[in-house]
């Protein structure tokens, strides 16, 4: 009779051999890591993951839009609602108009079914030309003149004097003069997209008139004086009624004007005398008479405070106290006056 028992216990430590070996040989094989490493990636995820990008962007941009997508999964991807063309996990958009937008990633998932991401993108163009500027168009040198503007909301200001950028964003520029002359306020609204048109304004700066005409003067009948009152672009009011910056006088008198601009007001005047006849010379009294390079004077009897010398363009050369002899500064035509302590004036006209 065969014992069945002993045959079975012998196959069954056969197989367990087999086994130890086999399992051996699996733990040696270099194969062995690749069935570990397959079989420990990680399920897909049950939610998908949220759209990522820049939120704002400018007009003429480029924007890329990305989101992790799990395996099994479709994608599709809307702005505004408007189906876009894109890979599974990128969007790429050119943004060629402002406004708000609304980006959507529509998922379809064999585990999780259906799922929408979304992501609010706001895009701006360069902002629109400040108001127009309020503020002085006519300031006096060595004082400050505020000018003002509104921007739209989200930008702010490039001041601008004479093409020079001002240190200031703000829609209020107070600016200082210290040269006269014309000159441009300029501004434009700035934000991150860009530069607006600027919008100007010229504005005149006046120096503050002075005017000067002279010390008083004499001029012989015939003559004329012209008497200017300077400050060109300034107005102007003369005793005399008139309103130009040159007049020409020829008779006695005195002689003012008011000069005046936006800066305010100034006067000044002179007095003309004009010598339209004087006291025949009387040897019994004043005999005057040149001998070379001298004028003698005999005063016969007559008190003499003075003596003056004028040349014939009313300009006084010599002012002395009375001596007989004096000499004449060069030769011409001169107008000698004699001035007593009566005050009688004596004149004569000699020439060298």
């Amino acid at each position: 009779m065969i014992d069945h028992s002993r045959n079975k216990s012998r196959h069954s430590f056969f197989i367990m051999v087999m086994i130890m070996l086999l399992s051996n040989f699996l733990l040696a094989s270099p194969f062995v890591e690749d069935i570990c490493l397959t079989d420990t990636i990680p399920p897909p995820p049950d939610v998908p993951g949220i759209v990522t990008g820049p939120t704002q962007a400018c007009i003429g941009e480029t924007m890329v839009y990305t989101a992790d997508i799990p395996i099994g999964c479709e994608t599709q991807w809307y702005i505004d609602g408007i189906l876009q063309t894109a890979t599974a996990n990128t969007l790429e958009v050119y943004w060629y108009e402002s406004g708000i937008f609304i980006i959507s990633l529509e998922l379809t998932c064999d585990t999780t079914g259906n799922t929408t991401s979304f992501l609010s993108v706001q895009v701006v163009g360069s902002p629109d030309a400040p108001a127009p500027i309020q503020g002085d168009t006519a300031a006096c040198n060595l004082t400050e003149s505020t000018y003002t503007t509104m921007i739209m909301e989200g930008s702010w200001c490039q001041w601008k004097v004479d093409g020079l950028v001002q240190d200031t964003d703000s829609t209020i520029l107070i600016y200082y003069w210290t040269e006269p002359g014309l000159h441009v306020v300029e501004v434009s609204a700035v934000n991150n997209c860009g530069l607006s048109e600027f919008v100007f304004q010229n504005v005149t700066v006046n120096e503050w008139p002075m005017v000067e005409l002279g010390n008083d003067t004499t001029i012989l009948a015939g003559q004329s004086l012209v008497l200017d009152a300077g400050n060109p672009g300034c107005f102007y009011l003369w005793s005399t009624g008139e309103t130009t910056q040159v007049i020409t006088v020829s008779t006695t008198g005195n002689y003012q004007v008011e000069v005046s601009n936006a800066c305010g007001s100034v006067e000044d005047s002179l007095f003309v005398d004009v010598v339209v006849g004087m006291d025949e010379t009387r040897v019994d009294e004043i005999n005057i008479r040149i001998s070379g390079d001298q004028v003698i004077i005999n005063p016969a009897g007559v008190q003499i405070e003075q003596i003056e010398i004028w040349d014939l363009s009313g300009r006084l050369l010599t002012r002395l106290p009375f001596k007989s002899t004096y000499f004449l500064p060069a030769k011409g035509t001169f107008l000698i006056r004699v001035i007593t302590y009566d005050h009688r004036v004596f004149g004569t006209m000699v020439t060298k």
